[in-house]
C-alpha cells in the first residue's frame, strides 16, 4: 500500500513538474506566410468583418461574432499593419494579432500571434495546452482560406485578369468626337467605314473591331475605332494606319453591356496602379460580340487589354 501511494506520488510529482516546468505561464503559437496580393487589399480583407464576409462562409456571420469551427472571433482593433480579434470558446480567450508587410511589389508577408494566459491550476494548464495544440490547426485553416482568396484576382478586383500580349500589330483606324458618349450605331458605322476603306485596299480584316473612349471634357467624348488588318496600307482622309509592337498587357474578358466593361476597364486601371504598371499606349475594347446582332447587352462579349511595361 506504502508503495503504490509512493509511486502515485511520483505520478503526480511527474505531472505537477510537466504542468510547471514545460507548459509556460503564456502559451504563444506563430504562423508566417507569403501571399500573392498587396498589402493594401490585405487589410480590406482583415481590417473589418465586412473584409472578412469575403473569404469566409456566409454562415459563419449569423450572429455579430464571427462563427469559425468551435470558435466564435470577435474582431478588435486594426491599423495599417495590423488586426486584432479575440477567438472565444466557452470561457477561455485566446488573443490574435495578424501583421502584414510589404513583401515585395506583388507580394505581402502575413504573420499571426496566438496567445493564451494558461494560470496557475495545473489542470487547467494542461487543457489549455492541448486546446492550443488543436488551435494551431485552426489558424492553419483560416490562412489557407484567406490565401486562398486573396490570390484570385477576380476576388480583388471583380473581373479574371490575365497578362499576355498584344495580339495584332496592324491596324486601320479613325476618331470622331461627339457631344455625348456615342452610341453602339454611331460607333458601327464608324467600323464600317474603316471596313469599306479597307476592303478597297485590299486588306483583310483579322479579328473583331476594336474601341476606346474618352471624356474629353464635360461635355465632349471621343471615340477611336480600330480595324486589325493583315498588311500595311496607306492613310486616306480620316483613316489612319498604325503599326503596333506586340508588347505585354493586361487582359479580361467580360459579359455585359455598357455599365460592365466600364467596370471592367476601372479594375485593369487599378490593378495597373497596384502592382506599378506603366502604360504607355490607351486600353481598348475589343468586341468579340456583334452588337447590332445581339441587343441583349448581358450577352455581349468584350476582351478588354491595357498595355503595360
Amino acid at each position: 500500500m506504502k508503495r503504490l501511494a509512493l509511486i502515485v506520488l511520483f505520478v503526480f510529482i511527474g505531472l505537477l513538474v510537466f504542468v510547471y516546468g514545460f507548459i509556460p505561464s503564456t502559451i504563444t503559437i506563430s504562423k508566417t506566410a507569403s501571399v500573392k496580393c498587396i498589402d493594401k487589399n490585405v487589410l480590406l480583407l482583415l481590417g473589418n468583418k465586412q473584409g472578412w464576409s469575403k473569404w469566409l462562409p456566409k454562415e459563419s456571420f449569423a450572429s455579430d461574432l464571427i462563427q469559425y469551427k468551435d470558435y466564435q472571433f470577435k474582431l478588435g482593433g486594426a491599423t495599417y499593419t495590423t488586426v486584432t480579434f479575440d477567438a472565444l470558446s466557452d470561457a477561455d480567450v485566446i488573443f490574435n494579432e495578424i501583421g502584414f508587410v510589404k513583401d515585395s511589389v506583388t507580394k505581402t508577408k502575413i504573420s499571426v500571434i496566438s496567445s493564451i494566459a494558461t494560470g496557475m491550476n495545473p489542470f487547467t494548464r494542461f487543457r489549455k495546452w492541448q486546446m492550443m495544440k488543436n488551435y494551431e490547426s485552426v489558424v492553419d485553416g483560416l490562412f489557407q482560406q484567406l490565401i486562398n482568396f486573396a490570390e484570385d484576382k477576380k476576388n480583388i478586383y471583380g473581373v479574371d485578369i490575365t497578362d499576355g500580349r498584344i495580339p495584332d500589330s496592324l491596324f486601320i483606324s479613325t476618331r470622331k468626337t461627339f457631344d455625348h458618349h456615342p452610341t453602339e450605331t454611331e460607333t458601327y458605322q464608324l467600323i464600317d467605314q474603316l471596313a469599306a476603306y479597307s476592303n478597297s485596299q485590299n486588306a483583310k480584316q483579322v479579328n473583331p473591331p476594336m474601341m476606346h473612349v474618352e471624356r474629353l471634357d464635360s461635355a465632349h467624348f471621343e471615340m477611336m475605332v480600330a480595324l486589325p488588318i493583315d498588311k500595311a496600307i496607306e492613310n486616306s482622309g480620316i483613316f489612319s494606319f498604325k503599326q503596333m509592337v506586340k508588347g505585354n498587357t493586361l487582359i479580361a474578358e467580360v459579359r455585359g453591356g455598357r455599365s460592365t466593361i466600364d467596370n471592367g476597364l476601372k479594375a485593369l486601371e487599378q490593378f495597373k496602379s497596384d502592382y506599378q504598371f506603366t502604360s504607355p499606349a490607351i486600353s481598348f475594347e475589343l468586341m468579340i460580340t456583334d452588337r447590332r446582332a445581339e441587343p441583349d447587352t448581358s450577352k455581349w462579349i468584350t476582351r478588354l487589354y491595357f498595355p503595360i511595361f
